[in-house]
């Protein structure tokens, strides 16, 4: 069964390059979409996971017959009622009835306060002493303003890429946002989240609208580039100083400024870290709870979508606050780390197949009207940066704890709007005193804005140009 398992998860790879490959040069949706990054996440932690599981036998699990045929089957299926819950999501148009717009003046003043604001918020999260309640909603909102103030530092790159000024703001606001980032945690998703905010920029606003060979090499060289500085932080993100790693206050600010500096001068790659980067516990874990649930373990049905709810809630008000997945199949597995039993094993613990196929569509019809939304705001760079604020934790969801890692989605978007509005509430003339900085995909805006009588910063602004989309498109 090992074999069938390898050759299923080469189909499942191969087949999720090739729709990625398929969306490049036919510009049909976009390749850097909610859709693909957590198709992604989903090749990553199942595809190569379940590759490296069946080959080498990697794992604290050792699975049955039973284990290694459902996740067989599994795996096609999810990766296809998730495509199809995707296509029904494009026509779910009410979700941009509630969706904030993010309609800010489109200046160089506007971007770079926004740039100020989110970092420098970002920056008084990771001063917080990392202990108690308000440091867990610290680390719910830090990564995302930081990789939305990335988003916006490319922008101001792409439109500005001759002005020194841009290159110094871009390479200031990455330095500050990995910092800010590895502060007070080990976990790399917000690490991750950074990089992938500047890939994402990149592409609503230059890459989008170039050739598909040209796109493929400026993508994958971001990505080798993204892949090192993930391999050399695995290498430092567990050393510690003055505190400990479990609650993480070891890893103040100025410990972690001081660790990518000296990786910086001396560029290191831990022994292991290629191994432990393609590794996935994913998939043996999720064999496990298809073998005991719902024997000897019941179903707990909804447990995911309870969780979510609960979450922000404090044990200390709320005693029987769910436990989350990974703490209760810890438990039961006996193991010393936290786990992560992956969509699959969420879907399977809470009922079986129907779980499994229920969070495949749920995650797919997000998805899919996420991007629907998306391609109907990608003229603004606001909405762009802050939507893309999360990439880091959506492209883990498929790994779990998939409810923690889609509120940390929907709080990184919630806190870089808050953010983002408040600057505007301060500072909207300021914003609004100076030209429009556009690129060239979204250059419309300007055309429409001098024929037109929109006052470009005022409150109630709302740029409806319909005759720009063709502009718009033609470029595209």
């Amino acid at each position: 069964m090992a074999q069938v398992l390898a050759i299923m998860s080469v189909i499942v790879v191969l087949g999720i390059l090739g729709l990625l490959l398929h969306n490049l040069y036919t510009r049909r949706y976009d390749v850097l979409s909610w859709r693909n990054i957590f198709l992604l996440g989903f090749m990553h932690f199942f595809g190569i996971g379940s590759y490296y599981t069946a080959i080498y036998g990697v794992g604290m699990y050792a699975a049955g017959s039973k284990g290694f045929t459902t996740l067989i089957l599994a795996l096609p299926s999810f990766a296809l009622v998730f495509l199809i819950g995707a296509k029904l999501g494009a026509r779910w148009k009410a979700l941009e009835r509630v969706m904030p717009t993010v309609e800010l003046p489109i200046t160089s003043p506007g971007l770079l306060i926004s740039i100020v604001v989110l970092t420098s918020v970002g920056l008084l999260g990771s001063m917080i002493p990392m202990s108690g309640y308000i440091s867990v909603l610290v680390v719910q909102f830090k990564g995302g303003l930081t990789a939305a103030a990335t988003g916006l530092a490319t922008y101001y790159l792409i439109a500005k890429r001759r002005n020194p000024i841009a290159w110094l703001v871009f390479f200031g606001t990455v330095g500050m946002a990995l910092v800010i980032g590895t502060v007070g945690s080990i976990e790399r998703r917000s690490t991750l989240g950074v990089i992938m905010a500047i890939g994402w920029m990149w592409w609503y606003f230059s890459l989008r609208g170039g050739a598909a060979a040209t796109t493929i090499l400026r993508l994958s060289g971001l990505a080798a580039v993204g892949v090192v500085v993930l391999l050399a932080y695995a290498g430092i993100r567990f050393s510690t100083f003055g505190g400990s790693a479990r609650d993480g206050s070891g890893f103040g600010i100025q410990h972690r400024a001081n660790q990518i500096s000296e990786l910086i001068k001396n560029p290191t790659i831990g022994k292991g870290s290629v191994d432990n980067f393609l590794y996935s516990d994913t998939p043996p874990i999720t064999m496990f709870v298809i073998e005991n649930y719902p024997d000897p373990y019941k179903y707990m049905p909804f447990q995911g979508a309870w969780y979510l709810i609960t979450n922000p809630i404090p044990r200390r008000l709320f005693v029987s606050k769910p436990e989350p997945m990974a703490t209760i199949v810890q438990d039961q597995l006996r193991a010393q780390a936290n786990l992560g039993i992956g969509i699959i094993g969420h879907g399977w613990a809470e009922g079986g197949w129907l779980g499994v196929l229920g969070y495949a569509g749920f995650f797919g019809i997000v998805c899919g009207a996420v991007d629907a939304l998306i391609r109907r705001r990608a003229w603004n760079p606001y909405f762009i940066a802050a939507i893309g604020s999360c990439l880091g934790q959506l492209v883990a969801i498929p790994r779990g704890e998939c409810s923690l890692f889609f509120l940390l989605v929907i709080a990184g978007f919630i806190g870089a709007v808050v953010v983002l509005y408040s600057a505007r509430l301060f500072a909207g003339a300021v914003m609004a005193a100076a030209p429009l900085t556009l690129t060239p995909l979204n250059a419309w805006i300007g055309v429409q804005s001098e024929e037109g009588e929109s006052k470009h910063g005022d409150e109630s602004w709302s740029p409806e140009f319909p005759e720009g989309l063709p502009l718009a498109y033609e470029a595209y």
